[in-house]
């Protein structure tokens, strides 16, 4: 594999922690709405308010917001606890792996090490 393509698969295990600890199938929606037959996707965050996109333009809104290096949000409930070491630990992970810039995003390996420190730090505290 290349070096390019292990950097993408990083940034998918982020995406995979990300709805995870979100519960939800789709990073960066908030919202779909069927009108007529069709899907409408409202799109989280603060500049996207009520704005409703068909699925070809949501796709190029989430991809601006990915190369501006914006992450999904997480849920309330997961802020609330995110001082939690389990919780904590997921977040870094997802937030390493979600990494925009590809020279900056780290190797699978320095992912899988925040997991697995705090997965001991974890077991030797029981």
């Amino acid at each position: 594999t290349t070096k390019l393509s292990q950097k993408v698969e990083v940034y998918h295990l982020g995406t995979i922690l990300h709805l995870l600890l979100s519960r939800k199938k789709y990073p960066y929606i908030s919202s779909i709405e069927k009108k007529d037959g069709q899907s409408f996707y409202k799109i989280e965050g603060r500049d996207n308010c009520d704005a409703l996109y068909n699925e070809a333009d949501v796709s190029k809104k989430i991809q601006k917001l990915i190369a501006h290096g914006e992450r999904p949000s997480l849920p309330l409930e997961i802020l609330q606890i995110a001082n939690d070491p389990a919780i904590e630990a997921i977040v870094r992970a997802r937030d390493a792996a979600m990494t925009y810039d590809v020279n900056k995003r780290p190797r699978a390996r320095k992912v899988a090490n925040i997991l697995i420190e705090a997965t001991s730090k974890l077991l030797s505290n029981e």
